[in-house]
C-alpha cells in the first residue's frame, strides 16, 4: 500500500483526530480533540464520533484511517492487581463504541483502515527506547517536528493521533494492499490471503 496522506483516530471518551501528509516532510492538515460526556448514551457517542471522522475525511481528502488499537491495553490492565491500576475500566465499553464508529465510517464511505499500537506511535515520533513515553512528550515533539495548518488544535489526544498517522505513513509498505472499504493488515498476520 502506498500512502502519502493518512487520517488517524485516537479513540476514547475524549478522542483525537488528525490528517497528516508526507512529502519531503510531514504536514498536519487537520488536528482536533473532541470531548464527550461520559454519560452520553452509546448511540449519541457513536453518532458524534461518526460525524467528526466523516467530516475530517471529507475536508482532507484522506482515503485511509489509522485507528489506535486499545483492546490489548484493556486486557493487560485486567490482569494487573487493583492496587497497581488493574481491573477493568468503567469506560472500556464506551471506548470500544468509538472504535466501532470509526470502522463504520470506513465501511460506509469505502475508506481503508488499519491499526497501530500506542507504543508504535510513540516510537515513530520519539525514537526507539521511548515506547512508554508520556503523552506530553509526544505533544511537545509534534510541536517541534511538524508544520500545522491554521486552526489545528494540538492537545494530548490529537498529538497521539498525529503520532499514529506518522507511524502508519512510515509503515504503509508493510500493510497489505486492501480492497476499498476493507481493513489493512500487516503482512504475515496469518489471516486470509
Amino acid at each position: 500500500m502506498i500512502l502519502t496522506k493518512c487520517a488517524s483516530f485516537d479513540p476514547g471518551l475524549n478522542f483525537g483526530l488528525s490528517a497528516v501528509e508526507r512529502t519531503k516532510s510531514y504536514h498536519v492538515h487537520y488536528c482536533k480533540a473532541v470531548k464527550t460526556d461520559p454519560d452520553l448514551p452509546k448511540l449519541v457517542r457513536y453518532r458524534t464520533v461518526f460525524k467528526e471522522i466523516e467530516l475530517m475525511m471529507r475536508l482532507t481528502g484522506c482515503r485511509h484511517l489509522a485507528i489506535e488499537e486499545n483492546e490489548g491495553a484493556q486486557i493487560a490492565r485486567s490482569f494487573r492487581p487493583k492496587d497497581e491500576g488493574g481491573g477493568s475500566s468503567s469506560t472500556d465499553g464506551r471506548v470500544m463504541v468509538t472504535v466501532g464508529a470509526a470502522i463504520g465510517v470506513c465501511c460506509a464511505y469505502g475508506y481503508t483502515c488499519s491499526w497501530f499500537e500506542p507504543r508504535q506511535a510513540k516510537i515513530a515520533i520519539l525514537g526507539k527506547g521511548n515506547s512508554a513515553a508520556k503523552k506530553t512528550s509526544v505533544r511537545d515533539a509534534c510541536k517541534r517536528l511538524f508544520t500545522f495548518a491554521p486552526g489545528c488544535q494540538l492537545v494530548l489526544h490529537s498529538a497521539d493521533s498525529i503520532a499514529g498517522a506518522v507511524w502508519t505513513l512510515q509503515h504503509a509498505s508493510e500493510l497489505m494492499p486492501p480492497e476499498q472499504g476493507t481493513i489493512a493488515l500487516p503482512k504475515g498476520h496469518g489471516l486470509g490471503r
